[in-house]
C-alpha cells in the first residue's frame, strides 16, 4: 500500500532539546527550529493522512464498481424472470378460461338432465324404475376422506357387487395379456 517514509535524524532533535531548557528561557533560534519541526511533523501527518484516505477511496470506488455491475446483472435476471412470469400468467389466464367454459358446459348439461328428469315425472313416467336396472346402480359404492395430521387428505373409495349377483365377464373387467 504505502510505503513508510524514513524521518530525517534530528526529527525529534528539537523537541528533546525545547525539553532540556525551558520555554521562557528558549531562544528565538530554537523557538524557530521547534515551530519548524512541529510544522513539518504536521504536514507530514497530513500527507500520511491524505494517502489513507486516497487508498480508502480507491479501495470504496472498486467497490461500487463491482455493485453496479451486478445490480446491472441482476435486473436483467430479474426482468427475464418478470417476462416469464407474465408469459405464465397469461397461458394460464387462458387456461383458466378453458377450465369455466368445461365447467359451465358440465353444469348446464346435468341442469339439462335434471329438469328432464322432472319434465318426464311430470308426464308421469317412472324414472326410479328403470333407474334401478341399470348395471351400474347395482353396484355399492362407498367413499371416506381423512384429513391426517401433515395435513394432506386420503381418499378411499370401494365398490361392491351386492352378494346374490354374479359378475359378468366384460371387456373392461378381462385381463388382457400382451405377448412379447
Amino acid at each position: 500500500m504505502l510505503k513508510k517514509q524514513k524521518r530525517p535524524k534530528n526529527f525529534y532533535k528539537a523537541i528533546d532539546g525545547i525539553k532540556k531548557t525551558p520555554v521562557k528561557d528558549a531562544t528565538n533560534a530554537q523557538l524557530d527550529r521547534l515551530w519548524k519541526t512541529i510544522h513539518v511533523k504536521y504536514v507530514v501527518t497530513l500527507e500520511r493522512q491524505l494517502h489513507e484516505d486516497k487508498a480508502h477511496l480507491f479501495n470504496k470506488e472498486n467497490t461500487i464498481q463491482l455493485l453496479q455491475e451486478e445490480i446491472r446483472s441482476r435486473s436483467f435476471e430479474f426482468r427475464t424472470a418478470y417476462e416469464d412470469c407474465i408469459k405464465k400468467n397469461d397461458e394460464f389466464v387462458i387456461q383458466n378460461e378453458e377450465l369455466i367454459k368445461q365447467r359451465d358446459d358440465a353444469v348446464r348439461a346435468y341442469n339439462g338432465l335434471h329438469m328432464m328428469g322432472k319434465i318426464a315425472q311430470e308426464q308421469g313416467i317412472n324414472i326410479d324404475k328403470y333407474k334401478n336396472k341399470l348395471p351400474e346402480n347395482n353396484i355399492e359404492f362407498e367413499q371416506e376422506h381423512k384429513l391426517l395430521e401433515s395435513g394432506k387428505v386420503q381418499h378411499s373409495y370401494k365398490f361392491k357387487l351386492p352378494p346374490n349377483q354374479k359378475k359378468e365377464v366384460t371387456a373392461s373387467t378381462k385381463k388382457i395379456k400382451k405377448k412379447i
